[in-house]
């Protein structure tokens, strides 16, 4: 490969997996949204506007995936074949799926723009195709992506789809799974003290537990009974010699309005 052909093969595979990460992050927050998770505590930093903003942000990878693998030199793909489904020389089924994803995510995303003109029951009619934007990316993904057989392509891919599952279907054991961060949070644990014992915690109420960006700060989510949640998780604190604060966060459903 050239110079420009590896540049561009990189930006492609990194934009494709951005941009899923970000899908990802888009529909556990609609999930989360839609079930109404959160409680009239401080404080509410999870809204929709943040929601939108992924989903925008989403889409600007998902723009970044395609143009650099067609100008990947390598590839050489048409521009008809980027931007029709199915007409694709290389694995024309799953790029196909692909395109049609990119296609629904963008009209979906569209919609917030006219719901006043489509109505609230249409628009929300809508926001379930996302279901199968979601569901048609992971398909292309793992049957297109040169990296579907890394063990940390197959935990991106595993750990989003134990996660979404779990939100949508209310199946919580799988939430500690979905939670495990084998990339950079090994690397972490050692300076946060407990990570570890606490990421381990298996009780009734807990959904399960990570580190929060590169720390110390860990995220605990929890269904009910925090009071007990959060005396385990400051008592593994003190037990290797650390304060510790909790602070309850909630997920709001609605942002800043003018009037």
């Amino acid at each position: 490969m050239s110079d420009w052909s590896t540049i561009t093969w990189d930006v492609a595979r990194a934009g494709g997996f951005t941009a899923f990460l970000l899908l990802t992050l888009s529909v556990a927050l609609g999930l989360a949204l839609s079930l109404k998770l959160q409680t009239p505590r401080w404080p509410r930093l999870i809204n929709n506007e943040l929601h939108n903003f992924v989903t925008v942000v989403t889409l600007v990878f998902i723009g970044v995936h395609v143009l650099a693998v067609w100008l990947d030199p390598f590839t050489q793909f048409g521009l008809d074949e980027i931007l029709v489904p199915f007409a694709s020389h290389y694995r024309p089924i799953w790029m196909g799926l692909g395109i049609v994803a990119a296609y629904l995510a963008l009209a979906i995303a569209l919609s917030v723009y006219i719901r006043p003109r489509i109505g609230y029951a249409w628009w929300r009619r809508l926001h379930y195709f996302t279901f199968a934007v979601y569901a048609l990316i992971l398909v292309h993904g793992v049957a297109t992506g040169s990296d579907t057989r890394t063990w940390w392509g197959i935990a991106i891919y595993g750990g989003s789809a134990l996660l979404i599952t779990a939100l949508a279907t209310g199946i919580t054991d799988a939430f500690p799974t979905a939670l495990e961060d084998r990339l950079h949070q090994p690397y972490r644990a050692p300076l946060v003290p407990g990570l570890a014992e606490i990421c381990g915690l298996r009780m009734k109420g807990l959904l399960g537990c990570a580190l929060s960006g590169a720390g110390p700060s860990i995220l605990v989510f929890y269904e009910r009974g925090y009071e007990h949640v959060c005396q385990s998780v400051q008592h593994v604190f003190t037990a290797h010699g650390k304060d510790s604060e909790i602070i309850l966060t909630d997920l709001a459903t609605r942002g800043y309005e003018l009037s």
